[in-house]
């Protein structure tokens, strides 16, 4: 049984981000969230989202959104450049429960 790797390392970045929400009304919001890489092992490491939520009640929230996330790094390796991105992106859905 082989195993496939892409990486075969543990590679740690420190984020910095904004969040912000606004709400409509008592159940609906809207939130948005962007992070990047402020120093790490990655060149690149960024994400955004957008989603919208509604509250059913005081423990429990559905949500639905949009997200971007993209990590790389380049390497140089007997003269050559090498790019390595993971990009991730589309639609999200979600429950979230608050204790």
């Amino acid at each position: 049984d082989e195993k496939f790797s892409l990486a075969d390392d543990d590679q740690f970045d420190f984020l910095a981000g904004v969040h912000y929400e606004h709400r409509w009304n008592e159940r609906w919001s809207m939130e948005f969230s962007a992070e990047s890489a402020i120093a790490g092992e990655n060149d690149r490491d960024y994400s955004a989202e957008l989603r919208g939520v509604y509250r059913v009640n005081h423990r429990n929230n559905l949500w639905m959104g949009y997200r971007y996330l993209n990590i790389g790094s380049d390497a140089i390796s007997d003269g050559k450049k090498t790019r390595m991105d993971m990009l991730q992106q589309g639609p999200t859905i979600g429950w979230t429960f608050v204790f």
